[in-house]
């Protein structure tokens, strides 16, 4: 290649990285470096993305040549193949995830029954559609990071605490109520089996007991959080109205 077709800069890391102006010097300087076998990274060109599908019902066993070479018979250039893994027990799944050059006969590539004497079923890659939501904090517009974009403050705390520690007796003894039918339902009790051994038996706390286990411990990290501003959170109310709740309560009944 002539030398204004590309710069070349050296990195810190005693690398080099070369720049080329034109996608047709980008590919020449990859055909270079390939018969060269030099050890190298290069970044997709955003003039040809890769045609991507996924190969479904073919065993994670099967080795990636085999497949690049059975699709090479069928007129299709592969460019990278990677296994499906599950996305807890990151386990292989029976699903292949290709990247193929693009070409006028990609499409062509949807109506291959049979691999290596085997039915397959290749389709595009499923766009999510739907709105994206985080598994965690169930929050609209975000994703689960490694680390968990939504730390409870301790104001949020207090906000649960406050719909706890508000509700009125008849509102936790229709909750307190649904609890006792899910556990009769799940166990499959009898009739005299009263709700208090469910609970016993099973070690289930009672709703208000949940209430007043969470509301302690609150007031405790409270009383000792560094922040002052804080602090004006424990202090008693003396304005009560029409006998109002309030999340400090918890702690004297």
């Amino acid at each position: 290649m002539k030398e204004e077709q590309y710069t070349i800069k050296c990195q810190a890391d005693n690398t080099i990285k070369v720049n080329c102006r034109t996608p047709d010097n980008y590919r020449k300087l990859v055909t270079i470096l390939k018969e060269n076998n030099v050890i190298y990274h290069a970044y997709q060109l955003k003039e040809e993305p890769a045609f991507r599908i996924a190969l479904k019902h073919i065993h994670h066993s099967t080795r990636t040549e085999e497949i690049q070479t059975e699709l090479s018979k069928k007129s299709h250039q592969v460019r990278n193949i990677i296994n499906g893994r599950h996305r807890v027990a990151k386990e292989p799944l029976n699903i292949f995830f290709i990247d193929l050059e693009p070409s006028g006969n990609n499409k062509e590539v949807y109506k291959t029954n049979y691999l290596q004497n085997k039915a397959v079923v290749i389709e595009p890659l499923r766009k999510e559609n739907g709105i994206i939501q985080c598994r965690r904090c169930q929050q609209y517009g975000k994703k689960t990071p490694i680390r968990h974009h939504n730390k409870r403050t301790s104001w949020e705390h207090y906000r649960t605490e406050i719909l706890w520690g508000c509700a009125s007796k008849s509102n936790i003894s229709i909750i307190q109520r649904s609890q006792s039918k899910i556990l009769r339902i799940i166990n499959n009790a009898p009739w005299y089996v009263n709700n208090q051994t469910l609970h016993t038996d099973l070690n289930i706390p009672y709703i208000k007991d949940v209430i007043r286990e969470k509301s302690t411990s609150h007031h405790n990290k409270l009383a000792n959080h560094p922040n002052d501003i804080l602090q004006p959170l424990l202090e008693p109310q003396h304005n009560r109205g029409l006998r109002r709740h309030w999340p400090a309560d918890l702690k004297e009944n």
